[in-house]
């Protein structure tokens, strides 16, 4: 419908803003029902693998970590896809706004989805080490609900350092 009112030199500058129309539409039920499990299982086993890494006595099923402290679940408000829906809306303006190539431009979007998964098995990590060490009480009060929020700052700081380093390279 833009090309055919506008013509295709004044439509080019309207892709973007229609592209990114599609971040209004609520999208939660059938992203969820596509990844959002698969994103559990992965977030929990990376995780796993973090708190035995740190020397935390640690066993799991499914998407439940036990540490000594209690029993860490997985849910699915925990799989991480709320801070990648974010951190990919955020990426997607930063990649609109970098001045770089296309290229440049498209690696800058596609690292929020790696780099939301990584700072959610951080965060699932944090949470497993304060209930090891502080139980399962500290972990699921003000901790966990803090530490998304912080999660999220922490990541649109790595976007921004990134999109740095790419424009300097």
């Amino acid at each position: 419908l833009c090309l055919l009112v506008f013509g295709k030199a004044r439509s080019r500058h309207l892709v973007f803003p229609i592209f990114f129309c599609l971040f209004l539409y609520p999208w939660d039920t059938l992203v969820e029902s596509l990844v959002g499990f698969h994103l559990r299982l992965l977030s929990t086993f990376m995780a796993y693998g973090g708190l035995k890494i740190l020397g935390l006595s640690v066993s799991i099923s499914g998407t439940l970590i036990e540490t000594k402290g209690g029993l860490i679940d997985v849910a699915p408000a925990c799989s991480g896809l709320t801070t990648l829906k974010t951190l990919f809306f955020a990426g997607a303006i930063a990649a609109y706004l970098f001045q770089g190539s296309r290229r440049r431009k498209g690696l800058l979007w596609a690292s929020t989805v790696p780099l939301a998964v990584i700072l959610n098995t951080f965060r699932i990590v944090l949470v497993g080490v304060v209930a090891g060490f502080f139980g399962q009480e500290a972990a699921a009060s003000f901790f966990h609900q803090v530490s998304g929020l912080l999660f999220f700052g922490i990541g649109l700081l790595l976007l921004y350092w990134e999109a740095a380093l790419l424009r300097r390279c």
